[in-house]
């Protein structure tokens, strides 16, 4: 597990990092742009292509390297300017994840919702929009591979959710395309 002042080193550096986090088997490679005590702010990029942000928790970050490899990579991103407009602090308030989550859904009205790792047996993921937070449990639209809305709401508890994502292509891609009205707008 790493230290939130091991961390910290990383956003005021600039540099590109690969972390492995304990509930991810994957890498996530990226840019450190915004840290607290309880979450931390990576803008991500794979295989050349900006993949958005992404919001966890610095203490399920198991490992984090900036080796001659990164640093080349980061080279490369910065010479095809893949860099210089990307690496803004959307302002996301990091005081917990219930405050990220509401922040992102009023600032771009649409996230992914993960609860990933052997602790989450379901391995939720959710995409769509926030549509309330209450006791400690998430009210989540969501929709399918189709682009259609869930008919009801899908209950997240905070609690096991491990990351967030916001202006991915992922998501702002599918959002063009959606059809129907999200489950807690089509109650109203």
């Amino acid at each position: 597990m790493m230290s939130h002042i091991q961390l910290d080193q990383y956003l005021l550096s600039g540099d590109l990092i690969q972390i492995r986090r304990s509930c991810d088997p994957y890498l996530m490679s990226g840019y450190l742009v915004g840290l607290s005590d309880r979450l931390a702010v990576m803008k991500v990029f794979y295989d050349f292509h900006p993949d958005g942000f992404h919001v966890f928790s610095p203490s399920d970050v198991e490992e984090c390297r900036c080796s001659e490899s990164e640093k080349h990579w980061d080279f490369m991103l910065r010479s095809e300017g893949l860099v210089e407009n990307e690496l803004v602090d959307a302002g996301i308030p990091l005081t917990s994840i219930e405050d990220a989550a509401g922040g992102i859904q009023d600032r771009y009205g649409r996230l992914v919702v993960e609860a990933e790792g052997p602790g989450n047996p379901e391995c939720t993921f959710a995409i769509g929009s926030l549509a309330n937070i209450r006791d400690g449990v998430m009210q989540f639209d969501g929709f399918d591979v189709e682009g259609e809305w869930y008919d009801d709401t899908t209950e997240i508890a905070c609690d096991t959710i491990t990351k967030l994502q916001y202006m991915t292509p992922y998501i702002n891609n599918y959002w063009k395309y959606l059809k129907g009205t999200p489950a807690s707008k089509a109650r109203l």
